[in-house]
């Protein structure tokens, strides 16, 4: 599931928290 999210934005999750963590981002 955090793998498709991070898919869809990772510059997004990468900027906000920096791990990949797309928990905050369903």
């Amino acid at each position: 599931m955090a793998m498709v999210s991070f898919k869809r934005i990772p510059c997004k999750t990468m900027t906000s928290h920096g791990n990949g963590k797309v928990t905050v981002y369903p």
